[in-house]
């Protein structure tokens, strides 16, 4: 199997095409920066993005479907 394309997808198509939206979104859930860093690495965004774009999701958790207590930075 060929790895997709993933140059012209939005964030969101690259996870669910890479079949890693419900891993991402669990990620979310419980808080685990690594986790999503890990996820963001395994669609092609480098590891600086990853970290960043995985630091803005955390910094505004219900905006991105975390539970208020579940969870922390890890």
């Amino acid at each position: 199997m060929t790895k997709p394309n993933f140059a012209a997808m939005t964030t969101n198509e690259r996870l669910a095409d890479a079949g890693l939206l419900n891993e991402f979104d669990s990620a979310v859930q419980v808080g685990s920066r690594v986790r999503l860093i890990d996820c963001l690495v395994r669609i092609d965004f480098d590891r600086e993005t990853a970290k960043e774009i995985a630091d803005k999701v955390l910094a505004n958790p219900t905006r991105y479907g975390r539970l208020e207590d579940a969870g922390t930075h890890q």
